[in-house]
């Protein structure tokens, strides 16, 4: 299950990382890291997906899967 379910989707969202790899995406990145740390520490259970996971998913997910082994 994780090599045909998991591992596509994290590998897509690494490709949108690098599709987007700036300074500044980093600092958000940092920021958004923060605040979920912060939010855990606080009691917070519940957790949307990411931001990026759409982008991910539609763009890159069917070419991962299709990767040659």
């Amino acid at each position: 299950d994780y090599l045909r379910q998991v591992l596509p989707v994290k590998l897509a969202l690494e490709l949108v990382y690098l599709d987007r790899a700036s300074l500044g995406y980093d600092l958000r990145l940092i920021a958004r890291t923060a605040a979920v740390i912060f939010q855990a520490a606080t009691g917070r259970t519940d957790w949307p997906d990411p931001p990026e996971l759409d982008e991910a998913v539609r763009t890159h997910v069917s070419a991962v899967r299709n990767r040659p082994s």
